[in-house]
């Protein structure tokens, strides 16, 4: 459903938002533009999706996100731009463990076959850089994961 509503979105200008692919979660090696279109799209893609409670943290969660991006490209700040900026920062990190704590429990998820075959390539490469010596094995901070799911400790973002 939500690939099909970021498919009928409309272009907006030559540059401003691109044509979306048939599939966006398919797609491979994106720019930032693309990332950039994807979180401009959000909300109304997102939109009456879920139950009323759900819908409302995630449309928060989706606005928070896209706050925090317009700030994150700034590349000249001011005071209040700066303060602006910690206070959206702090609200994003409650929306989130909201989102984990509220949302995320709800729902029962399970992994893809392709999301299944990467992790089990992970595993193994990284069992084989640990049976190679310390020298190739790296470093990390440990995370146990049970199962798929939001987990706030390990996710990234780029902005």
């Amino acid at each position: 459903m939500v690939i099909t509503r970021y498919r009928l979105t409309p272009t907006f200008g030559r540059d401003t938002i691109r044509r979306f692919n048939n599939n966006i979660s398919l797609m491979k090696q994106l720019a930032a533009h693309d990332y950039e279109d994807i979180l401009q799209c959000a909300i109304p893609a997102f939109d009456g999706l879920l139950p009323e409670e759900d819908n409302e943290i995630v449309l928060d969660l989706l606005f928070l996100m896209a706050t925090f991006h317009v700030y994150a490209k700034l590349r000249l700040h001011t005071e209040s731009t700066v303060q602006s900026f910690e206070l959206v920062t702090t609200a994003l990190c409650q929306a989130l463990r909201r989102f984990r704590d509220v949302t995320c429990a709800r729902y029962q998820t399970r992994e893809l076959p392709q999301e299944t075959a990467a992790r089990a390539r992970r595993e193994a490469a990284e069992a084989h850089r640990e049976a190679a010596g310390p020298s190739l094995s790296h470093s990390r901070h440990a995370v146990t994961v049970s199962g798929p799911c939001f987990h706030v400790s390990i996710f990234c973002f780029a902005s």
